[in-house]
């Protein structure tokens, strides 16, 4: 009787083992044959075999899947872990979640050592995203500043600048307008008045004269308005194209990290003005 309950009770624990071992092959189990292989060179000890056709596969095989990828770069994981490579490691898991965000490992059934690398790799990864999100960003407000800021200096010379926060800029641009403008308005003064006295004249050295003035005056007015007409085009173009001072950025990004211990995501605003 004791023999049978022997012979039962080893035979439930050899049935338990594989359910463990079943377990854990199917934890990395991809579907795809290729990655089955080499997934089976790694669960079966052939570390070196697992690592070379795991990136022969990636290296030449463009017809991968992202899924199957980062599978490969996590079974390249494992087994940096298993020659103690934690650095290169982390960056195999790196590539994985570049692939597959959606990258999980079975907390239950994965060592500590894996676990720890894995939870740095996607801390990583997170704020990198978060880094590449907030670039994106300042991207997009540099955009809406310079059509923002064109569209001002369409209406007035400088007003981009000042909107871009290039104070320097808008005060010269502003001040050629003005200058300009006062110029242009005293040549049309001093034309239409020369003009008067020609008309006016009794004599033909006045007259000769007074449209020599007329003239000199006419060519001031027409100079002077192309000079604002000049100074509007570089102020619009100026405003369109150049970047805009880190002042006249107004943000608020989000920050994301992981509590190593727990993977628990902690949020925090942060604000930039």
């Amino acid at each position: 009787m004791r023999h049978h309950r022997r012979i039962i009770n080893s035979v439930f624990c050899i049935l338990g083992l594989l359910c463990v071992v079943e377990l854990g092959m199917g934890q990395i189990q991809s579907g795809s044959e290729p990655v089955d292989r080499i997934e089976q060179y790694y669960l079966t000890g052939r570390l070196d075999r697992a690592e070379l056709e795991a990136l022969r596969l990636l290296s030449k095989q463009s017809d991968l899947t992202d899924f199957e990828r980062g599978e490969l770069y996590r079974i390249l994981a494992f087994s940096a872990i298993a020659h103690n490579d934690s650095v290169l490691a982390k960056q195999y898991f790196r590539f994985g979640l570049q692939h597959n965000q959606n990258l999980r490992l079975d907390r239950n059934l994965t060592s500590p050592k894996i676990l720890s690398v894995f939870d740095a790799a996607r801390i990583e990864f997170k704020q990198v995203r978060i880094m590449n999100r907030e670039e994106l960003v300042d991207d997009l407000k540099s955009f809406q500043l310079r059509v923002e800021g064109g569209v001002r200096s369409l209406v007035l010379p400088g007003l981009g600048q000042f909107h871009k926060g290039q104070r320097v800029r808008g005060n010269l641009y502003l001040g050629a307008t003005g200058l300009c403008i006062i110029g242009l308005l005293y040549s049309q003064v001093m034309v239409m008045d020369s003009q008067d006295r020609y008309d006016r004249a009794q004599d033909s050295v006045s007259a000769i004269a007074n449209y020599d003035d007329y003239s000199l005056y006419w060519k001031m007015r027409n100079s002077f308005g192309i000079a604002i007409v000049t100074v509007w085009v570089v102020s619009t173009l100026d405003a369109f194209i150049s970047p805009p001072d880190e002042s006249a950025y107004s943000s608020i990004t989000l920050e994301l990290t992981y509590e190593q211990d727990s993977n628990t995501p902690l949020a925090g605003l942060a604000f930039h003005f």
